[in-house]
């Protein structure tokens, strides 16, 4: 606080002297810029550099270039901070690069235009990449057989935080809580291509080639610029177990039933946990549904059918039982049709 007042100060009586004087010389070039070495790592690289004496002095201006002797027309950096953090530094995902660091002094006073003074030597520096990437988080695995689909295991997770990932690989093997270690984790068995990094997620792969009734472990892992590959198997998923399609029984598509014996069965799907059954008008709102574990028959329990509208039924299966009958359906059964009598 001290030192702003005392800089507003030294602004005002500037520009007193530079209405009576004329401008001042541009202030002088910053001193002590640096790098931090030990800091330079993961695509980031650290500069400080020391407070300008001049109290009229309240921005600071970085530029950069990729030789000592260049142009450094290329601005990273204005603020009034004494440090920068330079994360724009692996042109083409390539490490070791090394880029040249300049500084500038700016002095603003009110009713002047401003003042960029010289800009300092040059600075040299690079990162280096000394870490694997964390494991990906957030891993999620959904298996859906749905009618008029094909078969699929999704696999989910969130991009990764650090900003030198080059992308991602999906590896797959059959059984449940297997381990991927060794040669289990070269990229010529994954069963996905890199997979582009994005800032955003989440990421997802859809396996296409799983078979119905098998379970099978994933794991996925990131990749850095310098093909270093996250290394905890914590990422480890058992596989949400991909289902047969639910085949619907009665009634028959585009039948007309009694209303007060309207009933719904269908055939067992071999290890599905549990099974809701929809009911919905014609404008696709559900009117009633119904979660039922081992049966494969539910009688209608919702509302009066009107007997002029038609209705859709279907049936979801699950691998595991839905607790709050919310849960996104592994199989379900193409829709048929019905009026009630």
């Amino acid at each position: 606080m001290k030192r702003t007042r005392v800089g507003m100060l030294a602004a005002l009586i500037l520009s007193l002297m530079m209405a009576a004087c004329g401008p001042p010389p541009p202030p002088t070039a910053p001193t002590g810029l640096k790098t931090n070495l030990e800091l330079n790592i993961e695509g980031v690289i650290v500069l400080s550099w020391d407070a300008h004496a001049d109290e009229t002095v309240t921005l600071y201006r970085i530029f950069r270039d990729t030789k000592g002797d260049g142009a450094f027309s290329e601005k990273v950096y204005e603020g009034s901070e004494l440090q920068f953090f330079d994360r724009n530094v692996l042109p083409g995902g390539k490490y070791e690069v090394e880029f040249f660091y300049k500084i500038a002094a700016v002095r603003k006073v009110p009713g002047q235009a401003e003042q960029e003074g010289s800009k300092s030597i040059a600075v040299p520096a690079k990162t280096k990449n000394i870490l694997p990437p964390k494991p990906p988080e957030g891993l999620t695995i959904r298996a859906e057989n749905l009618a008029g689909e094909s078969p699929r295991i999704t696999i989910l997770w969130q991009p990764n935080k650090e900003i030198d990932i080059k992308g991602y690989y999906v590896f797959r093997k059959e059984g449940q809580d297997e381990q991927f270690t060794g040669t289990d984790r070269d990229p010529n068995k994954a069963i996905s291509r890199l997979l582009d990094h994005k800032a955003q997620g989440p990421l997802f792969f859809q396996d296409t080639a799983a078979e119905v009734g098998k379970p099978y472990s994933y794991t996925v892992l990131a990749v850095d610029f310098d093909d270093l590959y996250s290394q905890n198997p914590s990422s480890i998923r058992v596989s949400d177990l991909l289902l047969s399609q639910v085949e619907p029984v009665s009634p028959d598509n585009n039948a007309t039933v009694a209303a007060s014996n309207l009933s719904f069965s269908w055939k067992a799907v071999p290890d599905a946990a549990a099974y809701v059954v929809v009911i919905r008008n014609a404008a696709n709102d559900q009117v009633w549904r119904s979660a039922v574990t081992k049966e494969t028959t539910v009688q209608y329990g919702g509302p009066t059918l009107d007997p002029t509208r038609t209705y859709s039924w279907s049936v979801n299966a699950f691998s595991k039982n839905p607790a709050d009958n919310k849960a996104d359906s592994n199989a379900n059964s193409p829709s048929r049709t019905f009026k009630v009598q």
